[in-house]
């Protein structure tokens, strides 16, 4: 796996006007929540191993954990927002 460092993570759009543009956000939200509540969990399970993390270090990683899920949403990530999509397409 390669990572592009030339292209800074972008943040999420903000909610396009109308009800796709709206829920496309939405979707992309929920999954950059999801993706965090991951990261955040694999670090405390981590972190209750090594127990050596500072209050700064705990305050920064959670700040990258969140950059990194937005990121990830951003850009398709695992795809749920497609799924997400796809499911409430079919509500209409």
């Amino acid at each position: 796996m390669t990572v592009d460092s030339a292209a800074p993570p972008r943040q999420l759009p903000p909610a396009q006007s109308g009800p796709s543009g709206g829920l496309r956000h939405a979707a992309e939200q929920f999954e950059a929540l999801f993706v965090g509540q991951m990261l955040r969990s694999v670090r405390e399970s981590a972190s209750d191993e090594t127990d050596d993390d500072s209050g700064a270090n705990s305050a920064f990683l959670e700040l990258a954990e969140e950059q990194l899920a937005q990121a990830m949403a951003a850009r398709g990530g695992l795809g749920i927002a497609t799924m997400v999509m796809a499911e409430l397409g079919k509500a209409k």
